[in-house]
Parts: C-alpha cells; sequence; structure tokens
C-alpha cells in the first residue's frame, strides 16, 4: 500500500492539523489498545479514509483470500511526507488483521504518536529522515521552541533592524558564523529584563505555556518507529557520501536552520541516496536498496489465466539492517 504525499492545497490542510487527537476509539474499532495515546488529527482523518476504503471494497480480503496467488505475500505499507505519516497510522489500524506488516516512513513529519506509541511500532515501523530536513522536525512544540527563541534574539540584536535585514540576505559560511553574530547581537547575559518589550515577552511565553498544559497539546509528538538517519558527511550533498545511523526520536526536537532545510525533503534525490549509500556492518554484503526487474507474474488457478493488464503490483524496495 503506497500512499503519496502533498500534492493539493486540501493535502496542506491536513498537514496543519497536527492536534493530538485520541486514539481509543480507533483503537476499538481496530483492534488495538488505543486509550491513553495519541496521533496527529489531520493524518488520522485520511488514514481512516483508506482504511474505510480498503474495507468496502474488499481489497485485501481479495488478495489474502485462499484462493488468491498472493495470499502468503507479505504485507508493506509505504509512504512520502504526509504519505509517510497516513502509512504509519494505517499499519496501526491494519496490523491486527496482518502482524507481520512493515511499515516504511520515508521523511515522516515529526508530530505522528506520543512518546510510549512510538516505541511499540519500532517492531513494525521504519522511518527515513534526511540530513537536515525540515519536515521531520515540525510539530507543536518545535514551533513553540522557534517562536521563543525568536524572540530571544530579537531582544539581543544591539543594530538597526534594517540593517540585520540586508545583513541576512548575504550567504555566510559556518566558519564566519560566530564572528557575524556578534557584531549584530549582544551576549543574552546583557539583555535588558526591565523592557517593555522583554516583559510582553515573557508573559507571552507563560501564556503559551499554560494554554498547552491545559489541553490537548500537552501531549508531545514523536517520529514513529525505529529512526535511521540519513547524514551527509562531507556537506557537499552527493548521494554517495550519505552513511545511515539509527537516531532516537529526540535528536529532532529542534528545528534546524540550514540553506538546505526545504531540498532535503525531495523524494527524488532520497532515491538516489539509496542507490549509492555505503553500508557499513556485518550485513553490508547481502542488503540491496535498488529494486529489480521483474517478469510478468502468471496466476496458478485452474485456468491459468494472465493477469489483467490493469492489474498492479507494488513492490517497496526497502533497508530491512538498517
Amino acid at each position: 500500500i503506497v500512499v503519496r504525499g502533498t500534492r493539493s492545497l486540501e493535502d496542506l490542510v491536513m498537514d496543519l492539523q497536527f492536534i493530538p487527537f485520541s486514539l481509543e476509539k480507533v483503537g476499538n474499532v481496530c483492534g488495538f489498545e488505543g486509550k491513553g495515546h495519541w496521533c496527529h488529527q489531520g493524518f488520522l482523518t485520511r488514514s481512516k479514509w483508506i482504511y474505510n476504503d480498503i474495507q468496502k471494497n474488499q481489497t485485501l480480503k481479495t488478495l489474502y483470500s485462499d484462493r488468491s496467488p498472493f495470499k502468503d505475500f507479505p504485507l508493506v505499507l509505504c509512504g512520502h511526507s504526509l504519505g509517510a505519516g497516513v502509512a504509519s497510522i494505517l499499519a496501526l489500524m491494519l496490523r491486527s488483521k496482518f502482524p507481520s506488516l512493515k511499515c516504511f516512513a520515508y521523511e515522516v513529519p515529526g508530530c505522528i504518536f506520543d512518546e510510549d506509541l512510538c516505541k511499540k511500532t519500532e517492531e513494525f515501523i521504519v522511518s527515513f529522515v534526511r540530513n537536515d530536513d525540515l519536515v521531520p522536525r515540525l510539530s507543536h512544540h518545535n514551533f513553540e521552541t522557534v517562536r521563543e527563541k525568536f524572540c530571544d534574539v530579537l531582544a539581543r540584536i544591539k543594530v538597526p533592524k534594517i540593517k540585520l535585514f540586508f545583513d541576512l540576505r548575504v550567504p555566510c559560511e559556518d566558519v564566519h558564523l560566530a564572528h557575524r553574530n556578534a557584531k549584530v547581537l549582544k551576549p543574552e547575559k546583557d539583555i535588558r529584563r526591565d523592557t517593555q518589550f522583554y516583559q510582553r515577552v515573557e508573559k507571552l511565553k507563560l501564556e503559551r505555556f499554560e494554554k498547552n498544559l491545559a489541553g490537548v497539546n500537552k501531549f508531545q509528538l514523536f517520529i514513529p518507529g525505529r529512526i535511521i538517519h540519513l547524514v551527509d558527511t562531507k556537506g557537499n550533498n552527493s548521494s554517495e557520501d550519505y552513511v545511515p545511523y539509527y537516531a532516537h526520536r529526540k535528536d529532532f526536537n529542534q528545528v534546524v536552520i540550514s540553506k538546505r532545510m526545504l531540498s532535503d525533503h525531495d523524494i527524488h534525490f532520497l532515491i538516489d541516496i539509496f542507490r549509492d549509500i555505503r553500508l557499513v556492518g556485518p550485513h553490508s554484503n547481502n542488503v540491496s536498496l535498488i529494486s529489480h526487474d521483474f517478469h510478468q507474474i502468471f496466476l496458478e488457478d485452474d485456468e491459468n489465466e494472465a493477469i489483467e493488464p490493469d492489474t498492479r503490483l507494488f513492490f517497496c524496495c526497502s533497508n530491512p539492517n538498517g
């Protein structure tokens, strides 16, 4: 089951509905323990639609019937971006009926399940994050942190704002960043706490903290399953220089501001990375990330009829050993 990523304005609206939503009712219907667990509200809506469509058309029931030539095939779900989030939730919804299913979530948003449920999904979900990609770091918690840090930086500016605006439009290498910051920002210890601006910022922080503590946003959402971080070791954005390693979901608890934070979300270059990635360790010689050519498959029933032209088989490339 392949779920596409964001393509329309409607999809973008779904992306932004990242308020935690209870999984208790969904768990009762789908056969898993959802009480006390939370997920991305917008993605859950899409997952329900696909789940109901599968049930209505009896797609999986037909594919896994006794007479089906595909009854012994494992069930795999995958998707990119929005599709990765939907595929992760859909995998949870289907797992009671297909306990051996696997889900591969490519560059999944960083606000899918609560932390406890994310740990439980490590058995069947693998998430991939590329370098500085912004999307896996998108969450309500991270948005709040970015806003607070932005306000702190505003309070530290010691030059006219218009001068800083034009200065920031000029690219700056990392080696020179500390020097440029020192020219336009004062040290944190030198921030005046008695100004009206600073007091308003502190009041805003307190109001947001109390509001989040009282609402559903107190349940922080994370990236599901095991997480493989694809790191550009040389920083030249060559697909041959990426190395995969297992990461902790809290490694993505802050937004990385970089010139690649948007381009690192590109699905087309991600395919090149999987093709050229350097694997290390005991499984490096027997793991393939490249899809193979498959010959035409025929049904082995009594009449030995060929598959109808509109029948499609999807094969998901994966890295089972990380």
